[in-house]
């Protein structure tokens, strides 16, 4: 069987768009990978063609992916730590590593733990075996440096040499020391793999897909036998199992990107945000209002109520309709979401038309399997094109103005068959929702212009899209595969990328089952796409950082294109198996990005 892990490489660069109807993973996998050919490496990184190599008794064709030319250095390390994206590495200073200390040697030891981290914050990952092989074949015919002609300071103090160095511009991968790769490994002596080929390590397939941590098993991979091996007896098939965690071996690491654009903080909108658009969206063709309203299939909306509230399994969903939200703190998805335009989906109440708005989202999709939900929107929608302010908006729930909006609802839905919940929806959440809207008209401090109600451009906004049919409304469910696999389909039929998706926290009740991923997948997205949801905190807030996390939510921003390329590991099915590829950068406990590119190859303008 096909490694799982082999295929990491394969996902996790960023391409154009989704093309339609893989016919198996492997195809969907080498679509959202592009064309694979080299582009402009990042710094101090080369690019390694693809090609086929032999491994393990079997021939693997490994993508094209960048690989760093240098080993993590002490330097680079302390960087990190100093910026908290790594945990110090106090072996160094112990007396066995008293001749490595340089900045600019190889940073060892590291634990695999360490070595991870560097490379997530860095914006990269550790490589595959396959990879380290196929970067190791490509180094081509090598020549021995020395201390004096070298321009690191990453010397031998034993044989005053630095390895060897090929005409790629790439440090031999044997020079230093052994290098962690990205696989979990069982040990064949004790009958966990019967794939004798290995000798006394065994590579575990299907397991973990390389995300750590793995529950199943706790020892990786090493590759590149003992520290300072001679150029003449470097041996590049060499293995060594060894414990996560394990520090007695002087192991060092470099990382890969299967992507010249780096998933690094900042990201690429806050180093370089998009401008507003010049114009507001236009009217729609009779043909396009077709496709953005009528989807192609929708889901059963048949879920029992869940027999206690605040929860929402896969079986069965929350008794609670949640027509106010409660993420207090979402003006932190503020600078990652300003001016990204394109198409928005996105499920909840009325969080989304701040979001909206301040993304200046041109065609949106909201959906939820909530009927009260689904009813709200269709009720915000007339009050707003009834309303040319945002007071006149809120008056809609005021409890002295309910006949006068029942009205407008009768007059705007006379033949739907769900006016009788909008009618319901007016009479019992009316107060509740004349106090919540009030309260939006109020500017906050921290981001007083993030709110679809406090700013009037953005109010006018939704309402231009209103007005111009380019908000449609839609009953879903994110753990089926009609509504938003549909959506998906709109989309691309309307030429339109999907640049946000919320979720909200919906992510956090069930694993990820074949129709959620199937709809995800399907969504059209880009570089520039984004996925902003919350978790509940505990145990994604940071309790070592500053900028108190003042509540419930850890928000989260997520590179889109890169959520779909891990959804296509079998490992990655729940929203906690990410918490590990997430960076941090600001200094809140309360946010943190996952996979975002700190760079895209577009404008958008």
């Amino acid at each position: 069987m096909k490694p799982i892990y082999l295929l990491l490489f394969l996902l996790m660069s960023y391409c154009s768009s989704v093309v339609e109807d893989p016919k198996t993973p492997e195809d969907k996998q080498k679509q959202l990978s592009g064309e694979g050919k080299c582009g402009n490496a990042p710094n101090n990184m080369v690019c390694v063609p693809e090609k086929s190599i032999s491994i393990a008794g079997a021939t693997k064709t490994v993508s094209t992916f960048y690989i760093d030319k240098y080993e993590i250095t002490n330097a680079s390390y302390q960087e990190c730590v100093k910026e908290k994206g790594c945990k110090p590495n106090t072996k160094i200073n112990s007396k066995d590593f008293e001749s490595m200390r340089g900045l600019n040697q190889p940073a060892i030891p590291l634990t695999y733990s360490m070595a991870h981290d560097f490379c997530k914050w860095s914006g990269k990952r550790l490589p595959t075996e396959a990879e380290w092989q196929s970067a190791y074949e490509f180094s081509e015919p090598k020549k021995e440096i020395t201390c004096a002609s070298a321009n690191v300071g990453n010397c031998n103090p034993v044989t005053k040499d630095v390895g060897s160095y090929s005409s790629a511009g790439m440090y031999d991968l044997q020079g230093n020391a052994p290098e962690w790769v990205n696989e979990w490994v069982g040990n064949c002596k004790n009958g966990n793999c019967s794939d004798t080929s290995c000798e006394q390590v065994c590579i575990k397939t299907s397991i973990c897909s390389g995300r750590f941590p793995c529950e199943k098993l706790n020892t990786m991979l090493v590759k590149g036998g003992g520290f300072y091996t001679p150029i003449d007896s470097a041996k590049p098939e060499s293995r060594l199992a060894v414990n996560v965690d394990g520090e007695k071996e002087k192991i060092g690491a470099r990382c890969v990107s299967s992507s010249s654009y780096l998933t690094n903080a900042p990201g690429w909108m806050i180093s370089n945000p998009p401008k507003a658009p010049k114009e507001l969206p236009g009217k729609l063709s009779e043909k396009e209002v077709s496709m953005l309203h009528n989807l192609e299939a929708y889901d059963t909306l048949d879920k029992p109520f869940c027999s206690k509230p605040y929860t929402s399994p896969i079986e069965c969903r929350d008794p609670v309709s949640y027509v106010k939200t409660n993420e207090a703190r979402s003006y932190l998805f503020a600078p990652y979401i300003k001016n990204l335009r394109g198409g928005y989906v996105g499920v909840a109440a009325d969080s989304n038309y701040t979001f909206i708005a301040h993304a200046k989202s041109e065609f949106v999709w909201l959906m939820d399997f909530d009927f009260v939900i689904i009813n709200l929107h269709k009720m915000i929608r007339a009050y707003v094109l009834e309303s040319p302010t945002p007071n006149d908006f809120a008056e809609k729930f005021n409890p002295r103005n309910k006949q006068a909006s029942l009205e407008i609802l009768r007059r705007y839905y006379p033949n739907s068959p769900d006016l009788g919940v909008m009618e319901r929806n007016q009479i019992r959440f009316n107060e509740s929702l004349y106090g919540h809207y009030k309260s939006l008209l109020t500017k906050v401090a921290n981001e007083p212009e993030f709110g679809w109600l406090r700013n009037k451009e953005a109010y006018d906004y939704i309402r231009h899209l209103y007005q111009m049919n380019r908000i449609s409304i839609h009953g879903g469910d994110l753990t089926k595969n009609k509504t938003l696999f549909s959506i998906g389909e709109s989309a691309k039929r309307l030429g339109v990328k999907i640049r946000i998706l919320y979720p909200s926290n919906a992510e956090e009740f069930w694993k990820f089952g074949d129709g959620f991923r199937k709809s995800i997948l399907n969504l059209p997205f880009d570089e520039g796409s984004v996925v902003i949801r919350t978790i509940h905190e505990y145990p994604w807030h940071v309790t070592d950082r500053k900028g108190g996390a003042s509540g419930f939510w850890h928000h989260v921003i997520h590179g889109a294109k890169n959520y779909q390329k891990k959804l296509l590991l079998p490992d990655y099915n729940t929203i906690d198996q990410f918490k590990n590829d997430r960076i941090f950068p600001t200094e809140m406990q309360d946010l943190s990005t996952i996979d975002l590119p700190s760079s895209i190859p577009f404008k958008i303008e």
